[in-house]
């Protein structure tokens, strides 16, 4: 960064690999901006300070196949560090693209063990977040969380099946309320099918709760019970189709028309504290109608093996509130409303490379939609695709991302990743460019325009970058 007119900036990483599945990286990165720089670039300097730092941790160690623990953190000196200095920060991002650094909303960092039995799996976490649009001393902190699970079992020679979720979190922040939380949460069902095409699955369930080192000042309940109860019943119409094509030998649809009943008992919900949202803990009461489309297709390889492929599925449905929906997150429509908003879901694909999703959810009170998703993405056999994305969410948020990766030669290859938010051109992100890989190194040449945000300007540059491969582009 010395031929920049931001000031000095310099960065290091370090790896290791001990076994194929025990590795971990170290990088830091830090710059001192120059007053002229500090001075002009910022309209508003937010908690930026001059001298910019970052630290990136990241590993993975195997005991044994079933026993392993995996860690990634990071350390920001200010909460505009990602979006000032995407190109440094996405060098030890693994899964995170460089056009969504910049509207993370919090920043993660967590530890893990996991355990895994035949039928049970016990977790530990740590978890830490930074809030990254503001200041905030009561952001919640798991430390630590312990989950035990187990997948849903018979109940020894009887044909009722149960499942048994048990948790201990302790919530910690730097001002604000804190507390030990122990859970319990057993199920019991009976799952029936008549004929191979009608299916009834009753669930009966129990929300254990019981928090400890309350402060006494909140007058929170320390423990609640929390009954509920499920019922799902459905319907399946089977065709298949045989077809006379050595690729495509059978497609086989099915139409599933069925109905759902959720009741969650109200027990003072509201008198406890509210550090996140349980599940099966806050008062709901509803039945819900839906209706599947499947459409499936067995696929025959070049060397004869068959597989089955989702060619297209179709969802819609909505849900009566015989009670008002009380507390926790709401997602279905107006908790005030009797009808929930209308759902639906639509997934196609022709092959694996080239699928298309789509989610959308229709306000009937209000005759408009609440929110709309889809993804479409073509690929090729090679490291080539495309891939065009689109979120609507009404009154909140609207936008796309575009993306994609075509080999010219073998060696040689065009890129291309844009970003829009909020349908402002001052939010626009591109990134487009030419990628040169030769056997173990590779060279990057791109333009790169990052949209005004977070009290920035606008600026578009010129950028070259050396990488070889396993150490600055791929992991070892």
């Amino acid at each position: 960064d010395t031929a920049t007119k931001k000031g000095l900036g310099s960065g290091l990483e370090y790896r290791f690999r001990l076994a194929e599945e025990s590795w971990g990286k170290l990088y830091g990165y830090t710059a001192t901006e120059k007053d002229s720089y500090f001075d002009d670039e910022y309209r508003d300097r937010r908690d930026r300070q001059k001298q910019r730092q970052y630290l990136s941790a990241e590993g993975e160690h195997y005991f044994r196949h079933d026993l392993y623990i995996k860690g990634q953190g990071d350390y920001v000196s200010d909460r505009e560090l990602y979006g000032d200095y995407r190109d440094e920060v996405n060098r030890s991002k693994t899964e995170t693209r460089k056009s969504h650094l910049r509207s993370l909303e919090k920043d993660e960092s967590l530890i893990f063990l996991n355990k895994n039995w035949e039928t049970a799996n016990f977790v530990v976490n740590v978890d830490t977040y930074k809030n990254l649009t503001r200041s905030d001393h009561e952001v919640l902190q798991r430390l630590p969380q312990m989950v035990f699970s187990t997948m849903q079992q018979p109940l020894f020679n009887s044909p009722f099946f149960y499942q048994f979720d048990a948790t201990y979190d302790y919530f910690w922040r730097d001002e604000g309320q804190k507390a030990h939380r122990l859970s319990a949460y057993p199920k019991l069902s009976l799952p029936v099918n008549y004929g191979g095409w009608l299916k009834f699955n009753p669930e009966i369930s129990l929300n254990a709760l019981s928090y400890v080192a309350l402060e006494e000042k909140d007058r929170y309940d320390h423990s609640g019970l929390f009954p509920g109860a499920r019922a799902e019943l459905s319907a399946e119409f089977l065709r298949v189709f045989s077809l006379k094509n050595k690729t495509v030998q059978k497609l086989r649809h099915i139409v599933e028309p069925g109905i759902v009943y959720e009741y969650i008992a109200a027990n003072g919900q509201d008198d406890l504290p509210d550090f996140d949202i349980p599940g099966g803990l806050y008062s709901r009461h509803s039945v819900r109608l839906f209706l599947k489309n499947r459409l499936a297709a067995l696929i025959a390889d070049p060397s004869g093996e068959v597989t089955e492929h989702e060619i297209g599925y179709f969802l819609i449905g909505q849900a009566y509130n015989l009670r008002h929906p009380d507390g926790g997150l709401y997602l279905d429509g107006d908790p005030e409303k009797d009808y929930s908003d209308v759902y639906s879901e639509l997934r196609f694909g022709v092959w694996p490379q080239l699928y298309f999703v789509g989610k959308a959810s229709y306000d009937t009170y209000d005759r408009r939609l609440r929110y709309y998703k889809m993804l479409f993405n073509i690929a090729a056999r090679s490291e080539d695709y495309a891939q065009f994305g689109y979120m609507y969410e009404r009154d909140r948020f609207e936008g796309f991302n575009l993306r994609g990766r075509v080999h010219l030669t073998s060696f040689l290859a065009a890129f291309f990743d844009t970003r829009y938010n909020d349908n402002r051109r001052d939010k626009l992100d591109t990134e487009i460019g030419l990628d040169y890989s030769a056997q173990c190194w590779g060279s990057k040449v791109y333009i790169e325009t990052k949209g005004a945000s977070a009290g920035r300007r606008s600026e578009t540059s010129f950028n070259y970058r050396f990488y070889l491969k396993g150490l600055g582009n791929k992991m070892l």
